[in-house]
């Protein structure tokens, strides 16, 4: 349970949210949290802090983190305008102040959360519990149809090139393109997704030769991504198909970036 502006503790009174918490998940599954951003109303943490002590539960110290350094904070208040479809005026007195929801080192969080003993021992301890392989997502889609000595991985590298070539022309006039290209590639072949692609490259691939560009084709079209391409919805990730790039949210690209 955590206390930001938009919680249901802002809404719920706190007793009532932990008493229902616990009767859904048990006692040893309902962790407090506590996060000290340096803001006002961090002070709510002590509040929360005796709140688990009167029903015997443990709290945790977390970073809220909403970017990975301080330097990235105006830009993270862009994004969370663009988010809610205000502009910056708008959204002024619900965006923080200054840049402190950032990704902290251990030693940070436990000189900050010092007046709570064990949060941030116990925060490690449960995002260790927690995690896991990402092998675990990798689908288990059945074999695709693969050109003449190839794998599925070469496959795909060898459709990506000829799209490549058709958008970008050749590696020496576009070098920037490629590398990132091959970063994209060497993601999703460590992650084991190449069918997942070659899949997406079939159903576009038949769109295009089936169903034409007409607007009163629903879902075809991507009616509200301005230079996404003519097939944005029907990819909904970003591949490289026959030469457009449909953009979405599983870019291999865009992994690791702020």
């Amino acid at each position: 349970m955590s206390a930001p502006r938009c919680s249901t503790l802002a809404r719920t009174p706190p007793t009532a949210e932990l008493d229902r918490l616990v009767a859904l998940f048990g006692k040893d599954s309902v962790v407090v949290e506590l996060t000290d951003h340096a803001y006002p109303d961090d002070e709510i943490n002590d509040a929360l802090a005796r709140l688990a002590n009167r029903f015997g539960l443990l709290t945790v110290a977390t970073g809220n983190v909403h970017y990975h350094s301080p330097g990235r904070h105006r830009l993270a208040q862009a994004l969370a305008a663009v988010r809610a479809r205000r502009s910056l005026d708008e959204m002024d007195g619900w965006l923080a102040a200054g840049g402190t929801a950032y990704l902290r080192s251990g030693e940070e969080m436990a000189a900050r959360m010092a007046a709570y003993p064990g949060a941030v021992a116990r925060a490690a301890a449960l995002g260790v519990e927690l995690a896991f392989d990402l092998d675990l997502i990798a689908p288990r889609l059945p074999a695709c149809e693969v050109g003449e000595g190839h794998t599925e991985m070469s496959w795909l590298r060898h459709l990506t090139e000829q799209g490549a070539v058709a958008r970008y022309g050749t590696r020496s006039a576009n070098p920037d393109a490629y590398r990132q290209l091959v970063h994209e590639l060497d993601t999703i072949d460590k992650l084991g997704f190449p069918g997942y692609f070659l899949i997406v490259h079939d159903i576009v691939e038949f769109c295009r030769t089936n169903c034409g560009r007409s607007s009163n084709s629903p879902g075809l079209r991507s009616r509200n991504s301005p230079g996404a391409g003519p097939w944005a919805d029907v990819t909904s990730r970003s591949w490289w198909t026959g030469g457009r790039r449909a953009r979405g949210a599983c870019s291999a690209g865009s992994w690791g970036r702020s």
